[in-house]
């Protein structure tokens, strides 16, 4: 039995060297089989993303340029 769950979230936060405040929105739907997360999509503005890390990355940050997590 699957149950499609969706999630509407606004991400803020200030970043580093006085750059400006990131702010993002998104979706996450989030497939549900016998009430475990099956598949998750993430809907985003990519871009802003990007932007936000970055920033981060000049700010001596590692983990904004790491490879990403795959399972």
């Amino acid at each position: 039995m699957n149950t499609t769950v969706f999630v509407q979230w606004d991400g803020t936060a200030t970043l580093p060297h006085g750059d400006a405040s990131y702010v993002n929105r998104g979706l996450h739907v989030f497939t549900l089989r016998w009430g475990r997360v099956h598949a998750l999509e993430e809907f985003q503005d990519s871009q802003e993303a990007a932007r936000g890390l970055a920033a981060q990355a000049a700010a001596g940050l590692k983990e904004a340029v790491a490879e990403p997590i795959v399972s």
